[in-house]
Parts: structure tokens; sequence; C-alpha cells
């Protein structure tokens, strides 16, 4: 009778064990799911301001050169924020070489991805330069 109860026991214990074997794995499931999802998010989110701005740039650009506008020292300080948008975070990247801006891609945030993609497209619109990018983002979601 002892060793049948020691057997249903030990019986327990390890379908006990499994189910918290399975648990831990269903909640770490979750875990990269939500984290997934909260990147995807964060990214749309982000893109869509940077693209709020890209369409909202070349307005606020002509109103500041608009001949009639006064001079005032505001202007300046806008003009440098827009230039800073302007240009992509790698240094003297009009003339880089390809090999040059996939090095510093990687590991790039989303924002200056956009950019780099934004001055790409204005210039060169190089293939390579445009999947580097893709890749960089879906890093950036893998995290």
């Amino acid at each position: 009778m002892l060793s049948q109860a020691k057997t249903v026991v030990q019986t327990q214990e390890s379908r006990l064990q499994e189910r918290l074997e399975d648990a831990k794995k269903r909640l770490q499931v979750a875990k990269t799911n939500a984290r997934t999802k909260y990147r995807k998010a964060q990214f749309k989110g982000t893109k869509t301001i940077f693209d709020v701005a890209v369409n909202t740039e070349p307005k606020i650009t002509a109103i500041l050169e608009h001949p009639l506008l006064p001079e005032n020292p505001l202007q300046a300080q806008i003009k440098i924020k827009i230039e800073h948008f302007n240009t992509p975070s790698i240094s003297d990247y009009d003339n880089l070489n390809v090999r040059a801006i996939l090095k510093q891609i990687k590991g790039m945030d989303t924002w200056n991805l956009l950019k780099v993609d934004r001055r790409e497209k204005s210039i060169k619109n190089r293939k390579t330069i445009f999947k580097a990018i893709d890749k960089q983002h879906k890093r950036n979601l893998a995290l």
C-alpha cells in the first residue's frame, strides 16, 4: 500500500513538473509575442511621425523662405532643425561608397534608418542600401 502511494505521488509530481514546464514555455512564447507586437507598434508610430514630418517640412521651408516674412532669430533655429532632419546621422553620407554606408547602417535605430532611406531616395536610389535598411528594420523588430 505504501509503495502504491509513493508511485501515485511520484506520478502526480511528474505530471505537475510537466505542466509547470509547459506553462513556462507558453509564458516565454507570450512574452516574445508581446515584445514583437510592441516593437511593431513602436516602428509603426515612429514611421507615422516621420511621414508627417516629411510631408510638413517642405511647407515649413516654403513659409520660412517667403520673401514677405520678416527675418527673426527663430527662423535660423528652425532651419537648423530642418537641416538636421534632412541629414542622415552618417557623416558625409553623400560622398561615401555603399560598403561604408552598409557598415554604419548596422545597429541604427528606426528614425535614423528612415532618414537614410529618405536621403538615398533623393540621391542615388541604390538597391543595396534599401535592402540593408529593410534588414536592419527587421533586426530592430526581432530584438
